[in-house]
């Protein structure tokens, strides 16, 4: 069809490792950014609560409808940390909001969304280019997708994501280094939800008038109604 469009696009996006702040609430990048950015180690008495995840999303409008997304681990080799085979990931994810005009105001805080605590099993296979010396030892990992979040409504134009893996109680053991994730969100399109629309209130009257036709004829045919007609 020539009004055909894309009903779906993805975007990728990869969060930011910023230092953890007690007295900040949230860690954001704009406006007036706040988060110090980091590099994962370990070396200096640092634990996982000392790092938060970061990502802002683009501006969108109520016209992307829904977001589906799922993240990609990114784990880095590094022989001082440990990958199981059967890591479970464990992390707080908190989802904040600001409207255009809070987030013109340089005073306004994020709003909380919705917070949850979720664990993940992280599956994950060693890279390795040949041709490198010991060949025991691999460049990286590539791993599987993790179900994110998924939110069946786009109410606000600016959306904020704080991640922070938990490690306290025996939770996240050796899940390895993992330097960030990817965030990859699937949204309807703009353009298709407007055709959509358009479609629907262009049929909507014929499909009413083809109902008020029918029910004029079953009258005036003075039958009653049997399964099929209904």
């Amino acid at each position: 069809c020539f009004l055909g469009t894309k009903p779906t696009y993805a975007t990728v996006h990869e969060f930011t490792l910023c230092q953890s702040k007690a007295d900040r609430q949230w860690i954001y990048h704009s406006p007036e950014k706040n988060c110090n950015e980091e590099h994962l180690e370990f070396e200096r008495e640092k634990t996982w609560k000392d790092f938060v995840y970061v990502i802002q999303l683009p501006r969108i409008t109520r016209w992307f409808q829904t977001l589906t997304s799922i993240i990609v681990p990114h784990i880095e080799y590094d022989s001082r940390v440990n990958l199981s085979a059967n890591a479970i990931l464990t992390y707080n994810v908190r989802l904040g909001y600001k409207t255009d005009k809070m987030f013109e105001d340089l005073n306004s805080e994020w709003q909380l969304v919705a917070e949850s605590q979720e664990s993940r099993s992280i599956q994950c296979r060693p890279i390795f280019h040949y041709g490198t010396k010991n060949k025991d030892i691999p460049d990286g990992y590539t791993c599987e997708p993790l179900a994110f979040l998924e939110l069946s409504t786009l109410k606000y134009p600016h959306y904020l994501i704080n991640l922070q893996i938990v490690d306290k109680n025996g939770l996240s053991q050796d899940i390895g280094k993992l330097k960030s994730f990817e965030f990859v969100g699937i949204c309807q399109t703009e353009k298709f939800t407007k055709l959509w629309y358009t479609l629907k209130t262009m049929t909507f009257p014929i499909v009413l008038a083809s109902l008020i036709w029918f029910c004029r004829q079953m009258k005036r045919a003075q039958k009653t109604y049997t399964n099929l007609d209904k």
